[in-house]
């Protein structure tokens, strides 16, 4: 997705405080919705995230990515 925005983002991984419950881990997939319910969404991710910018802080001139995948 940082290469459709054009916007380089460090990452920064490390410990933090978990509830008890909560999963370690949280990964964004729908393959499990396009294989069960044949749903796919409509706007891709980076558009998505990119739309919310606009919003947001205009000022960061990202480039506007593809809107739809398929």
């Amino acid at each position: 997705m940082d290469s459709e925005l054009e916007l380089h983002a460090e990452l920064v991984f490390g410990e933090s405080h978990m509830h008890p419950y909560e999963p370690n881990y949280s990964v964004a997939n729908i393959s499990r919705a396009k294989e069960q319910l044949g749903w796919e969404p409509r706007t891709s991710l980076a558009f998505a995230v990119w739309e919310l910018a606009q919003e947001i802080a205009p000022s960061l001139k990202l480039k506007c990515p593809v809107r739809y995948r398929g």
